[in-house]
């Protein structure tokens, strides 16, 4: 395809807004095909730019490569904005050089707060601004418009068509391939984020444990049941030092409580009730433990003469029968 502008450098110098409009007098009343693959630069240029192509009227921008920062503004008053499938775009928040050190008293120091300050504040105005233009294309608020800027991630060209930032994708382009020590330089200097590619973690099928694999969970939760656990806390009641233990996750869940006081030295004890309490849960995961045992593979349970009968407990019911107890640990 033939462009009639190619903007492929720094907006500003050498893509002036002069540069521009000396070149879109060329093409008066005819339609103009912009050719953009620009890290950005100033944005009084990309202002004007803009502006110059919504006052054209009939100008289509074409965004390629990795194109960023300003050179994203200028794009937004063309009556039609097309992405190559291979580009990326950055929206972001503007910036300025501070150049402020050395050496200050209190009133130096004041001073160069204040003068921070103001910077700041022009640069909050400026971003607003652009967060209209944004906004005035894409038809979003400006507030989600914002925070676009602030995220300040390269968008592809599927994402900017869905936020409205292009209006089409071509097939054109070059592939962006892993970026080059060159290329990331640039990217740098310009004081731009560096792309990073999103991992894409395989998700793995998550199997049901086997009625051998449950049963020998349930074994090692018992086992661990009465751990010796370091962790307590110490409070005064009635000047008699109490510790309440938080670590027994499972014996508190066994015994439906919250948490178990210790004595001084860490001794813990339990009422009778308590005790016939967790002496028949720990009695109902043994016979879990036994019946488990007798399954076979197949899910299918061994009878003493050696009949198979369909598990009452296959795995997955299993996992449910005692989650419970395991959640809390």
């Amino acid at each position: 395809m033939k462009y009639n502008i190619l903007i492929t450098g720094a907006i500003g110098w050498p893509f002036s807004a002069d540069f521009v409009r000396g070149q879109l007098k060329d093409y008066q009343g005819k339609h103009v095909d912009v050719y953009v693959d620009s890290f950005g630069g100033a944005v009084v240029d990309a202002l004007d730019i803009r502006q110059q192509f919504i006052d054209h009227g009939d100008v289509t921008v074409h965004i390629f490569g990795m194109t960023a920062s300003a050179a994203t503004i200028l794009a937004m008053g063309a009556k039609k904005v097309v992405m190559s499938k291979y580009a990326m775009m950055l929206v972001h928040q503007c910036s300025n050089w501070v150049d402020t050190w050395g050496s200050m008293n209190a009133e130096q120091l004041e001073l160069a707060i204040k003068n921070l300050m103001a910077v700041k504040d022009k640069l909050e105005t400026v971003d607003h601004v652009i967060a209209n233009v944004y906004a005035a294309k894409t038809g979003k608020s400006v507030e989600d418009c914002a925070a676009w800027m602030k995220k300040a991630s390269w968008l592809t060209a599927d994402k900017c068509k869905e936020m409205g930032l292009v209006d089409g994708i071509t097939e054109e382009g070059a592939v962006i391939e892993d970026l080059t020590d060159e290329l990331r330089s640039k990217i740098v200097a310009c004081g731009l984020p560096v792309p990073v590619k999103e991992k894409v973690e395989e998700q793995q099928e998550e199997k049901p444990m086997t009625l051998r694999e449950q049963a020998q969970y349930i074994k090692n939760v018992l086992q661990n049941l009465f751990a010796p656990k370091k962790e307590v806390e110490v409070s005064q009641n009635n000047d008699e030092k109490k510790m309440k233990v938080k670590d027994y996750a499972s014996i508190n869940a066994a015994l439906e409580v919250e948490e178990m006081e210790a004595a001084e030295n860490g001794s813990v004890t339990l009422t009778a009730d308590e005790m016939k309490g967790l002496n028949d849960h720990i009695a109902g995961l043994n016979e879990t433990i036994e019946n488990l045992k007798k399954a076979d593979g197949d899910g299918t349970t061994r009878t003493e003469g050696g009949e198979g009968k369909e598990n009452d407990v296959p795995g997955a019911l299993a996992s449910e029968m005692y989650k419970n107890l395991f959640e809390n640990d």
